[in-house]
């Protein structure tokens, strides 16, 4: 019993004199702002997601591959034998055929230039125009 009562009290004395060694420095106190003029409410942020992008207008020309209505896309081999596929609306423009792009599908071959924005990796089509010379 007697060790037991000495550990303790060595115990006791140890961590009474290392607990200032352990104190912490006081957190210093955050400096009050200076006077702020009320501010008034903030605009509507605009989404910027597709400007921030590169919407980079551009054009390709090559050869149809196919056309995919229900998808709305628009595939052409350039003639580095590329494959590019193309997104498209019901107001893709198409010059020198009849019809809208959804129909282009029986133009399989046909030469066109496809132009096009692009946003990150999304291609949209914008106009399709056929080869004068065919």
């Amino acid at each position: 019993m007697r060790a037991i009562t000495s550990n303790f009290a060595a115990f006791a004395i140890t961590a009474t004199l290392a607990g200032p060694a352990f104190a912490q420095e006081p957190m210093p106190q955050p400096t009050p702002a200076p006077e702020q003029q009320p501010q008034q409410p903030a605009a509507p942020v605009a989404d910027t997601t597709t400007r921030s992008e590169s919407t980079e207008a551009s054009s390709v020309k090559g050869s149809i591959v196919k056309v995919d209505p229900d998808l709305m896309e628009l595939t052409i081999k350039t003639d580095d034998d590329i494959v590019q596929t193309f997104r498209f609306a019901e107001s893709t423009a198409v010059v020198g055929a009849d019809g809208p792009v959804t129909e282009l599908a029986s133009k399989a071959g046909s030469t066109v230039k496809v132009y096009f924005t692009s946003t990150g990796d999304t291609k949209i089509a914008t106009k399709v125009e056929f080869d004068r010379g065919e």
